[in-house]
């Protein structure tokens, strides 16, 4: 694939045990999905917030990381201070991501205004 492009959604799975509470084996979408990223070489993105995005139970025994945001070479490069952030889930087991890119640095903008202008 050409230019830049972002894929984003629930794969349903996770690419590696660590990526899942309590997971030892390797299963054959884990495979896929991994085979998959791998091929298409895009940038997957650190997830700020928090480490899971999808938890299951009251106790939360079963935690994954099955949300995620891929993203091209291309859109890094076009874009500044590309990150992906979880947000607080309200009704689903699963917490929404969200891609924001831009100037993070917190700017000081001054309003000057002089009685004569009046």
């Amino acid at each position: 694939m050409t230019g830049p492009w972002v894929l984003c959604g629930d794969f349903n799975t996770t690419t590696h045990p660590s990526e899942k509470k309590n997971s030892h084996g390797i299963s054959k979408a884990m495979t896929d999905l991994s085979k998959f990223i791998e091929d298409m070489e895009p940038m997957d993105l650190d997830l700020k917030g928090g480490k899971y995005t999808w938890r299951k139970g009251d106790r939360h025994d079963t935690t994954a990381i099955l949300e995620r945001i891929l993203i091209s070479e291309d859109v890094d490069s076009c874009f500044k201070n590309i990150k992906q952030s979880l947000l607080q889930k309200v009704t689903s087991d699963h917490s929404p991501v969200m891609l924001q890119c831009g100037d993070w640095e917190k700017s000081t903008s001054y309003v000057k205004f002089e009685n004569w202008w009046l």
